[in-house]
């Protein structure tokens, strides 16, 4: 079983580590870099896996859990800190402009999306690659790299010629889209 859990407060990190860390053993630790997202991993007797990420870029942390305990673990988690699902997500996009709400919103869905496209987050993606600010259409072309949906990859080659200040890399993102169909 696997799980994955947004801390709604990236800060709460911290309180995750140490709850984790009474009950399980430190088997790696991943200082942030500029290429690396921070990173604690726990192990438990019953090998279950846990994994505390922070990605300082778009300010979200998150708790990847697999293994026999996965669903226990996530409701310890759940009861130490406040976690967001998709709504929520979606929700921090709403209809303003703060760039700062759309690239943590953004980051977020991008831990949270599945395998298959979900039409809303396809639709989320859709407005940010074309909103205004150029740091949010940035922050979308970041947070697409991991989703070989076909739509985005669609969506990505039409963004092509209608943002030409981005072009070099909405084409980097094109290519790599392809490589993951």
């Amino acid at each position: 079983m696997n799980r994955t859990l947004v801390l709604a407060d990236a800060a709460d990190a911290a309180t995750v580590r140490r709850r984790i860390g009474a009950r399980a053993t430190v088997v790696d630790e991943v200082v942030r870099s500029h290429t690396e997202l921070g990173c604690v991993r726990f192990a438990t007797a019953d090998g279950t896996q846990l994994a505390v990420l922070e990605d300082h870029v778009g300010e979200v942390a998150y708790v990847a859990i697999t293994g026999p305990a996965a669903s226990a673990w996530a409701e310890v988690v759940s009861r130490e800190v406040q976690c967001v699902g998709v709504p929520e997500a979606l929700a921090m996009l709403g209809n303003g402009a703060d760039p700062r709400q759309w690239i943590r919103g953004l980051s977020r869905l991008a831990v949270l999306r599945g395998e298959q496209a979900d039409p809303l987050l396809v639709q989320a993606w859709t407005r940010a690659l074309g909103h205004p600010s150029r740091a949010v259409r940035r922050a979308a072309i970041r947070t697409c790299h991991g989703a070989g949906w076909p739509e985005l990859r669609a969506l990505v080659a039409s963004r092509i010629a209608a943002d030409p200040e981005l072009r070099r890399p909405l084409e980097q993102l094109a290519a790599h889209l392809e490589r993951l169909a």
